[in-house]
């Protein structure tokens, strides 16, 4: 089993009663991101890293639902990108070592950045 659900088992974690969510926290998405950059891997462990996946990979879930016709053309490659991280058949199990599942979290915080810099109407 990976260490992120599948795109399959959505989470209605940060939707407000009736199914409509709230607006993107961006701070702290960014936050999420300086703690996985400020953070080598000597200073985790395998417990710390999953927590860590978890949380930027439910921001990069929450701001990729914000795809869509409205956004322009230049958005596309940043989803993608994001898809890839978060859907990709490669992510590391329980039985990869720390390292592995260290730079999956470097990848999926990268990719939260890049979603956040784009989404963002009114960055700090």
């Amino acid at each position: 089993m990976s260490i992120v659900d599948s795109h399959h088992a959505r989470t209605r974690e940060g939707t407000e009663p009736g199914g409509t969510e709230g607006p993107i926290d961006f701070g702290a998405v960014r936050t999420a991101v300086e703690e996985v950059n400020a953070t080598p891997l000597a200073e985790l462990d395998r417990d710390g890293i999953e927590k860590r996946t978890r949380r930027i990979a439910a921001h990069v879930r929450r701001m990729i639902r914000e795809d869509g016709p409205a956004l322009p053309a230049h958005a596309t490659p940043v989803f993608c990108v994001a898809y890839r991280v978060l859907d990709s058949p490669t992510k590391p199990t329980t039985l990869d070592s720390d390292w592995a599942a260290w730079k999956y979290l470097q990848s999926l915080s990268c990719s939260a950045a890049a979603l956040a810099d784009l989404l963002d109407q009114d960055p700090a």
